[in-house]
Order: C-alpha cells, then sequence, then structure tokens
C-alpha cells in the first residue's frame, strides 16, 4: 500500500512538472537597450501627436520623461505616464521672445511673416507671435515648453 502511495505521488509530481509551465518574465528595458515605442501623447486633453520611434535608452535620443518612463517595461507592455516640462522641452522661457525688425526682412528681399507662421532667422528656428510696424515678434521656445505631457506608451521591441 505505501509503495502504491509512493508511486502515486511519483507520478503527481512527474505530471505536474511536464505540464507546469514557467512563465519567463521576457525581455525588460535597461539602460542601452534599443527599443521600439508606439506613443500617443496629448496635453489637456489635446492629442499632439502619435508615432513609433527606436531610440537607445540612455543615447538622450527622446525626451528624457519617454527615456525614463520605459524603463523597467517589457515587451508588449503598455502604460500611461505623465512628464513633467522638466523632463521634457523645459519651462516657458520669455527671454526666448524676440523682437525682429522688418528692416531685416525688407533688407533681405523677403515679405513680412504672418502670425501663426513658422519662420527660420538665422539659425532660429521660431513662431511669428505679433507682426509690428517696426518688428516681427518671434517665440522660439518649444511649442511644448512649459506643458506636462501625457503619453500611452507601449514597447514593440527590444534589442
Amino acid at each position: 500500500m505505501k509503495a502504491r502511495l509512493k508511486i502515486l505521488l511519483l507520478l503527481a509530481l512527474f505530471v505536474l512538472s511536464v505540464f507546469t509551465v514557467t512563465q519567463s518574465p521576457g525581455q525588460v528595458v535597461l539602460t542601452g537597450s534599443n527599443v521600439t515605442v508606439k506613443y500617443t501623447g496629448w496635453i489637456r486633453n489635446h492629442t499632439f501627436n502619435t508615432n513609433t520611434v527606436d531610440f537607445i535608452v540612455g543615447e538622450e535620443q527622446v525626451i528624457k520623461g519617454l527615456e525614463s518612463g520605459v524603463l523597467g517595461m517589457h515587451l508588449g507592455e503598455v502604460k500611461n505616464i505623465t512628464i513633467p516640462p522638466a523632463l521634457a522641452y523645459g519651462s516657458y522661457d520669455e527671454e526666448l521672445i524676440y523682437g525682429v525688425p522688418v528692416e531685416f526682412f525688407e533688407s533681405n528681399n523677403v515679405s513680412l511673416p504672418y502670425v501663426g507662421e513658422d519662420v527660420l532667422i538665422n539659425d532660429l528656428e521660431g513662431l511669428v507671435i505679433n507682426v509690428t510696424d517696426e518688428y516681427v515678434v518671434v517665440d522660439t521656445n518649444h511649442p511644448l515648453a512649459g506643458e506636462e505631457l501625457n503619453m500611452t506608451i507601449k514597447v514593440l521591441s527590444i534589442k
């Protein structure tokens, strides 16, 4: 009887060991990982971008908040992150607003830009926010400067 019980217990352990699947945690994003991430970003209930991006974590190829957000994620994992301005595009800086004299445009035979137009002046990209008789006022802050960003991110690949 004891021998039969031992055999049954051994058989049960064997069956359990054969049919028990140990789930591997899978690949995890670490510093130095080459990842592909799909994201949707929004501010104040307004979507600003949906995109797929490849980058090496820690190489500063994307904003710091996205890099830190993917650290520790698994392949296929989806999560929501909130990124403060300091880890995105920085604070809005009033000193990055410039008045460009109208004469600059006239002397270069360039028509005056209009409010809302993106311009490139002496290697500075900016948005025209006002045009007067004397100046074209250009804001060279990043359009998302000062904004808290919300993102839904999904890790598509880890290398």
